[in-house]
């Protein structure tokens, strides 16, 4: 427990629980708890078979006395919230078992706020990182005495896996596994493509990255391959099953444009989060560290910095959320290494504002922006709880409505990491004045011709649109546009429903055009559309 407070059912205080995994009674005596920057010194203690242990402060020991056996440690080491290396040192000065803990590694930034333990989920697997580290699930917060909560048996055959390369400096890289790897890595383990010598290669104090010398620099623009071999181990042995392959570039600065707001969930189901996905437009090596996220809504101001040493490769989309956990059971299909764990600001579920910074010295750069209101959704849909607002067009201006719409039902109401269901290629020029995307459309949730998109390509921009819609009996359906004023090129959006909210039937409607140029102008004329729906 290094963050216990707010305090959920637990002692308000800082505790490790310690196991004996032997079949032999132990005498603790003069073993040491470490951090990087303190030390604790257990009293005589004879720690039974298979038994569970807490350690705190000397003056805390009375508020765990319903909880278990508990042994107070004099110097008991202060266990910083956002992680340290935290190690258990025998008498002789031998290492017994050490964690190199991070606060990341819980579930939700909620429990990483505080009051929640990280319990390790199998004693056995000695080499994980995160994978055998996971917040407490128990309602009290944890499990101080007794089994944990999220104990299972799953045994260690295989070695370690690279996760990712960072770039240190242009000729230093550093590289992530998923487990403690072995201490003495050597340089010939590892290939860098297009050709680069390693010279040295040396574990950190992590356990968990191996640093990367290089005999030359990487070039900027240029996407390096990063293999490692089958020679590297993990702690207990483990060779790596074959050899890992991850790409890595140096980071360039972006520009507005470069990455772009693409999908939001504001209004998550109960117990979900929110999330927000951008997606790299541009062909540039970009790094989340620099990155914030803001709400610019009036009154509720917040930025949030990401700090993510982490690359957005051009064209990945990549999912910022408070909980991944409940991303990827909701969205199975999404790309789990492109949903990160990150804080982010709150939007409300009415109306908000989405704003992507750039931190450049000491200036922020606006990227892109995006201001939205639950009225952006469907207006045929039930309940907007739980469906995200993706974006269409990429080409097409991020705070346009018409360039958001809502998840499709077939795509599960959101595809967070993937494609949006309602995304249109839009690129090609539709000729000069007003077209259909398409004259048939089905706003039926499948995420195929949901709306009729009509787009316009004009001589000049300043111009005023009336836009009424018709069914082939002439009686009024909706009013599409009523005196908007007209940039040069966009698109507006009909998603099928009639002016009071409910659902057009199926057959031919007619688009009545009025539009007002600059020189005082006037034209009207008309198209047609078919809307099509399936037949039960």
């Amino acid at each position: 427990m290094a963050d216990p407070t707010p305090a959920i059912a637990l002692p308000d205080v800082e505790f490790v629980e310690i196991f004996n995994s032997t079949n032999e009674t132990l005498d603790l005596e003069g073993m040491k708890l470490t951090t990087t920057s303190s030390m604790g010194t257990l009293p005589a203690y004879l720690f039974a078979p298979g038994g569970y242990l807490i350690l705190t402060r000397v003056a805390d020991v009375a508020l765990f006395s319903n909880f278990g056996p508990v042994l107070g440690v004099s110097g008991f080491p202060s266990l910083t919230n956002e992680g340290s290396q935290l190690r258990l040192v025998g008498q002789t000065g031998e290492l017994l078992d050490e964690v190199n803990y991070l606060d990341d590694w819980h579930t939700s930034t909620t429990k990483r706020d505080g009051g929640w333990t990280l319990e390790l989920i199998d004693p056995s697997r000695r080499c994980d990182r995160q994978g055998n580290w996971s917040s407490s699930t128990n309602p009290a917060g944890g499990t101080p005495g007794k089994i944990n909560s999220i104990y299972q048996s799953i045994p260690d055959t295989s070695g370690p896996q690279l996760i990712q390369a960072w770039p240190e400096t242009p000729s230093r890289l550093i590289l992530d596994f998923d487990e403690h790897v072995a201490a003495l890595p050597q340089a010939a383990w590892f290939q860098i493509l297009p050709n680069i010598q390693v010279n040295q290669a040396a574990r950190l104090s992590t356990g968990f990255q191996i640093q990367l010398d290089l005999a030359s620099p990487m070039v900027p623009g240029t996407l390096y391959r990063v293999i490692t071999m089958t020679d590297l181990q993990d702690c207990q042995g483990n060779p790596a099953n074959e050899e890992w392959t991850t790409v890595v570039a140096l980071p360039q600065p972006p520009e507005p444009g470069d990455l772009l707001i693409n999908e939001i969930l504001f209004d998550p189901p109960v117990g979900g989060s929110d999330f927000i996905e951008l997606v790299n437009v541009s062909d540039k090596y970009i790094s989340m560290e620099s990155l914030l996220i803001g709400n610019l809504q009036p009154g509720k101001e917040e930025i949030k910095p990401i700090q993510l040493k982490s690359l957005i490769f051009p064209g990945d989309y990549v999912v910022l959320t408070s909980d991944p956990t409940f991303v990827l059971t909701s969205w199975p299909k999404s790309i789990a290494g492109l949903i990160h764990i990150s804080t982010i600001p709150a939007w409300s579920n009415d109306q908000g504002n989405v704003s992507l910074f750039h931190q450049q010295g000491a200036d922020l750069i606006l990227l892109d922006g995006f201001d939205y209101t639950a009225d952006m959704h469907h207006p045929l849909l039930d309940d907007p709880e739980g469906v995200s607002l993706e974006r269409v067009s990429l080409v097409q201006p991020t705070n346009l409505p018409a360039n958001w719409q809502s998840a499709s039902e077939d795509a599960g109401f959101a595809t967070p990491t993937l494609t949006n269901s309602q995304f249109r290629e839009i690129n090609e020029d539709p000729g000069e004045g007003f077209s259909l995307e398409s004259k048939v459309f089905s706003p039926d949730g499948d995420g195929w011709q949901d709306a009729l998109i009509v787009r316009y390509l004009l001589e000049e921009s300043g111009q005023i649109l009336n836009l009424k819609i018709f069914d082939r009996e002439g009686r009024f359906v909706k009013d599409l546009a009523n005196t908007q004023y007209l940039g040069r090129d966009g698109f507006l959006v009909w998603n099928g429903d009639i002016e009071g909210g409910q659902s057009a039937n199926p057959g031919i409607y007619v688009l009545w055009f009025e539009r007002y140029r600059l020189d005082g102008r006037v034209d009207h004329f008309k198209k047609t559309a078919i809307l099509a729906l399936p037949l039960d």
